[in-house]
């Protein structure tokens, strides 16, 4: 058989002369290597034989002939620039590991006990089928104690069963009492902990507290949650052919499908009766080396790892940390950031007019991988999904919206070995009101929230070494957010602004980019991504101060503090987060959980 190559891990220097340093981690090589040669090199980023990598050289514009190329190509095998496929080709030295099995079962929720019965009761029915065993955990965000009365009278319902099931509750009271246990105990500052788990009433969004809450009762475990008015149903999407094994290092492996109602959407995928938790437990807490192993002694391997995943695997690091499930029903986004699809999902956005209309104004949808997938992207939306709790998990930002997505950039700015498994199977999301888009938030996404400066503030902190301490990296990013939250007012803000400016800059050049790769796209789409970038533009260039609008303040200099003070909360939260789950370990082991047995 012939040999096939790859190009390995490659981190390049130009010259100024038309030449670059090239250095490659795998092999350890470095030449300086012209220009032109680099871009061909880059392209042959999947293995294939020399052969094909000159083909494809030759379709990107190398007008020299294919005996050439070959030459070409020889001297970078030569040169340990192509990594031959043997080097590779257990994809790490043997890995056999238990599969670790879901142990508790989270439900997030607020002011709606109603719903959140019904949905509790979609999952201890299906646990019933499945025979699994579990606790069932409803964090519990409303405010009114009488609501929270409400939420243990339909909790207690589901005692008197035949099935004994193991329900547990954590309102606000219960976070407030293991805080104080948590201070006590510990010596960890009251005000982390409190902001942690039990931030100000008059924060309009405290989902984040929630999810932290849920973190530490199920400390130590691998667990699974969902929000509640995400009930088990799954199925699978249209024309689906491979439950196989996919690599990807985009933002989201994910396509998306727009439909005009609630009842298309939900009539688009083949709803079957399967263990919702298995096919989280395909991939989450396990290590991508035998990921990848399964998958190949079952020929189910769809891609092949890119060098990053690769060198994990050879080191026998790399772990999913975090399972994501597909979507079908209402989208769950504040607004409809349909600017940023993926080239099969825009076009079926720009199939018509009419349907590139209803996109931006229904917010139904199916989204979802289309095979399992390990993604070293960022992308993280946590209406239902898997996390390896395990071991040292970051923490959720306590209050506004987006708190899962910059939970997603956190985890991978952290553990850069830690990557999200998606699963190939959509669950159902039906909040009780059918909800359009206004005409105006097809622009929305320009704006600013607490968790895109926070994003960018974390965005801005060197990536660790490979490998290194979890505990470590969460420490030193937490010092970095508190350096920030400590600069003078208007050097921070300075600073946001200019990490704006990059964002803003990064997209537009991208957006361009990518109209000028697709010169056939209807005028619709044209005009509307202008407008887009029109706005980009606006809002980058407005005058400072640069405010989130989803915090609440009286005045202007209110949310300019509460921006800064917001960051350095952030950044005493990640610094200590090691402390507070090392403690709540301490506090399980003796007894004692944030949340309460429901008992009749």
């Amino acid at each position: 058989m012939e040999k096939r190559y790859r190009s390995g891990e490659l981190i390049r220097f130009p010259n100024g002369d038309g030449s670059e340093f090239v250095f490659c981690r795998e092999s350890q090589s470095c030449r300086i290597i012209p220009t032109p040669v680099v871009r061909a090199l880059v392209t042959c980023h999947y293995f294939d034989t020399l052969q094909a990598h000159a083909a494809r050289v030759q379709q990107g514009g190398d007008t020299q002939d294919t005996s050439q190329v070959l030459a070409m190509l020889d001297q970078l095998v030569n040169a340990g620039l192509l990594i031959p496929q043997s080097s590779h080709s257990d994809h790490g030295s043997p890995y056999i590991e238990s599969q670790l099995k879901v142990t508790t079962l989270c439900l997030v929720s607020k002011d709606r006990p109603e719903l959140l019965a019904a949905t509790l009761r979609s999952y201890t029915d299906a646990c019933i089928r499945f025979d699994r065993a579990l606790d069932f955990v409803v964090g519990d965000d409303s405010w009114d104690p009488a609501i929270r009365t409400e939420y243990l009278g339909r909790l207690k319902e589901f005692l008197v069963e035949p099935n004994r099931l193991h329900i547990w509750y954590a309102g606000r009271e219960h976070r407030e009492l293991f805080a104080e246990q948590l201070r006590t105990r510990s010596g960890i500052p009251g005000d982390v902990i409190r902001f942690a788990l039990t931030p100000s009433p008059f924060e309009k969004n405290t989902v984040g507290a929630n999810r932290n809450a849920m973190l530490l009762q199920a400390a130590g475990e691998l667990m699974f949650w969902a929000d509640d008015d995400i009930a088990c149903h799954v199925g699978r999407p249209p024309n689906a052919t491979s439950d196989g094994l996919a690599f990807f290092s985009g933002y989201d492996p994910a396509e998306i499908w727009f439909y005009r109602s609630r009842e298309d959407a939900l009539h688009s995928v083949s709803y079957e009766d399967v263990d919702l938790l298995s096919l989280h437990e395909k991939l989450l807490g396990r290590s991508i080396a035998s990921c990848t192993q399964e998958a190949t002694a079952q020929g189910k391997l769809r891609s092949e790892p890119s060098y990053r995943f690769l060198a994990d695997m050879c080191r026998n690091r790399g772990r999913v940390l975090v399972t994501l499930m597909g979507l079908v029903g209402d989208c769950g986004m504040e607004y409809p950031n349909w600017f940023w699809l993926d080239a099969r999902s825009r076009k079926r956005l720009m199939a018509s007019r009419e349907l590139y209309e209803t996109a931006f104004a229904s917010r139904e949808i199916l989204a979802v991988a289309p095979s399992y997938v390990i993604s070293s992207g960022t992308f993280c939306m946590c209406g239902a999904n898997g996390i390896d709790n395990t071991d040292l998990i970051p923490p959720y930002f306590p209050v506004g919206r987006s708190e899962d997505g910059l939970f997603g950039v956190t985890l991978r700015r952290c553990y850069p070995d830690g990557y999200f498994g998606h699963i190939p199977w959509a669950i159902v999301h039906e909040p009780p009101a059918i909800r359009r888009f206004a005409p105006e938030d097809k622009y929305a996404a320009v704006g600013c929230r607490i968790s895109d400066i926070l994003t960018w503030c974390v965005e801005a902190f060197p990536p660790p070494v490979p490998g290194s301490e979890r505990e470590r990296n969460l420490r030193r990013l937490g010092q970095h957010l508190m350096e920030l939250g400590r600069m003078e007012l208007h050097e921070f803000e300075e600073f946001v602004k200019l990490r704006h400016l990059h964002s803003v800059a990064t997209m537009y050049n991208q957006m361009k980019a990518q109209l000028k790769s697709e010169p056939e796209v209807p005028n619709f789409w044209r005009t509307d991504v202008d407008q887009y970038l029109d706005a980009l533009v606006s809002a980058a260039t407005a005058p400072m101060p640069l405010l989130p609008r989803d915090i609440t303040c009286s005045n202007i200099e209110e949310a300019r503090q509460t921006t800064q003070r917001y960051v350095r909360q952030y950044g005493e939260l990640l610094w200590w987060w090691p402390d507070i789950f090392a403690a709540t370990m301490q506090l399980k082991r003796a007894g004692t959980h944030l949340a309460a047995r429901v008992s009749e």
